[in-house]
């Protein structure tokens, strides 16, 4: 569908140009985030202290595509769904040490716009300092469920027969389940970051009492929907948050990842304390643990 709200970066001397073209339709709103907004036919523009101007409306391509071409700007990859969505993502999947955790969010369409300012749009490429500044100030504005599976669990899981994919399956209908309660209402639409083919993902839960069947699986989600992009960041705070937590109650300063720091600090630990404590913090079906045990 084509995006009704459309984001653009400028320059100080372009956002000039854009306020005295649009200053016969000023509205003077009290927001300390806004430098100035304006209402023409169908469209409404947002210029923010950011330099950021949003076009929002059924001639938001229109009007955006008009200054791109007498500004020079080039095109960016806008949002896929720009209509009330909810999404989820999970972190923690690739690192032996530590849960797994998954965030679904729900985001209002009205809301979109403030997202994109956030720049969240490429969470992947966010560093885990930025997202612990930018999460505590954004958590009172969504809607979100957050499950965390930590490692006991996981490798009772692992023991039933559960492999990766469907223990991420099993979570993200849980998460996405819970989220629907918490909104009081009917969530017409649900991103997932793909992670398995529709099919499975729904073989995987053939067992479930009630699966989320209103989903759309996408490659790279948390560049398309603003649902996803959320959740990946929420889903990455939630599990840092889990890892320190883990660091100070186990007394080792755990690394992230799968890699030979992490060989290292498994072969003290399993020396120091033991395979049962061990187990208790890492994720059994890792050739980390198969090297070891």
């Amino acid at each position: 569908m084509a995006s009704n709200v459309i984001s653009i970066q400028m320059t100080e001397e372009q956002i000039i140009k854009v306020m005295n073209f649009y200053q016969p339709f000023k509205i003077d709103l009290e927001n300390d985030h806004i430098k100035s907004f304006y209402k023409i036919d169908d469209c409404a523009i947002t210029i923010y202290n950011s330099l950021k101007v949003v076009f929002q409306g059924t001639n938001a391509e229109k009007e955006a595509n008009m200054w791109r071409e007498i500004e020079n700007i080039p095109y960016e990859t806008e949002w896929r769904y720009t209509i009330s969505h909810a999404g989820s993502d999970e972190v923690g999947t690739g690192d032996f040490f530590g849960p797994i955790t998954v965030v679904a969010t729900y985001v209002k369409k009205e809301d979109i716009h403030y997202i994109s300012e956030l720049g969240i749009k490429d969470s992947k490429k966010m560093s885990d300092e930025q997202i612990l500044a930018i999460v505590p100030r954004i958590l009172k504005y969504v809607t979100y469920s957050l499950l965390t599976l930590d490692n006991v669990l996981y490798n009772k899981l692992i023991k039933r027969g559960f492999n990766m994919n469907k223990i991420k399956a099993y979570l993200h209908n849980k998460a996405l389940l819970n989220l629907e309660v918490k909104c009081n209402r009917h969530i017409p639409l649900f991103v997932v970051d793909q992670f398995t083919p529709e099919k499975n993902y729904y073989d995987y839960l053939k067992d479930e009492a009630k699966v989320i069947k209103r989903i759309e699986f996408v490659t790279k989600g948390e560049t398309a929907s603003p649902a996803v992009a959320l959740s990946s960041i929420l889903a990455r705070y939630a599990f840092l948050k889990k890892m320190n937590q883990l660091r100070e109650a186990c007394g080792y300063n755990l690394p992230l990842g799968a890699g030979s720091k992490v060989d290292e600090m498994a072969k003290r630990i399993l020396n120091e304390k033991g395979r049962e404590f061990l187990l208790n913090i890492t994720k059994s079906n890792f050739k980390n643990y198969e090297k070891l045990v």
